[in-house]
């Protein structure tokens, strides 16, 4: 999968290399000042699933995306956790930043249990521990916190497999379905201005083109 960060932020893949920075136009999506600020008030994480990076921007499947990446930043160096990993592991990787033996559990890509779970420390609990808030919005949900939904996978919220006791009652309250990309509780949080200071956004399987074309998930992010 690959990273989409938007909102007034930025976000990559990985921090190993600072991406090109062009001239910030006001009002658009990259933000209102050539100057990054000392703290983003809002990050938030799309994570698109099984496509590179070359079969999306540039390519005219991907208009929206390519023109943001343009616009804006693209990261050209970085790395997941593994190639020989499906996606859960990556998933457990880029939210608690383990790596190696830990993520073994998680290759099977199936929802969580006892033995399909972690207590390290991660991305959601750091962001409570500094005063912030977070909430993953899952495309397709039945509801908080849940294994089951259409074209939902769990494997793709990575709140769900967080097993310390804190970070499971914090998913019960914080991982929420999303809706559409037109209503529902995302929508309804951008409206109002009441995003949490991270935001993780699973699409659905066809949204984030896991199962559909780059021509789908583009949509999805242009809506």
């Amino acid at each position: 999968g690959f990273l989409a960060g938007c909102g007034n932020a930025t976000s990559s893949p990985s921090p190993s290399s600072a991406p090109t920075t062009p001239a910030v136009v006001p009002g658009s999506p990259c933000g209102t000042t050539s100057t990054p600020p000392r703290r983003y008030q809002h990050v938030i994480w799309i994570i698109m699933e099984n496509k590179s990076y070359s079969s999306v921007i540039g390519s005219s499947s991907a208009p929206y995306e390519t023109q943001l990446a343009r616009q804006c930043a693209s990261d050209t160096h970085w790395s997941d956790a593994g190639s020989q990993y499906n996606s859960l592991p990556n998933y457990i990787a880029m939210t608690t930043g383990q790596s190696g033996p830990i993520l073994a559990p998680f290759t099977c890509d199936c929802a969580p249990s006892p033995s399909v779970s972690v207590t390290a420390d991660n991305i959601f609990r750091q962001v409570r521990t500094a005063g912030g808030t977070e909430r993953s919005y899952a495309e397709g949900m039945n509801g908080n916190c849940s294994n089951s939904g259409t074209t939902y996978a769990p494997k793709h919220n990575p709140a769900l497999y967080m097993w310390d006791s804190a970070d499971r009652a914090a998913c019960q309250h914080d991982d929420i379905p999303m809706g559409s990309a037109t209503a529902g509780n995302f929508i309804n949080a951008l409206n109002s201005n009441t995003l949490p200071a991270y935001s993780l956004v699973a699409p659905s399987l066809c949204d984030d083109t896991h199962d559909c074309g780059v021509p789908a998930g583009d949509q999805f992010l242009s809506t």
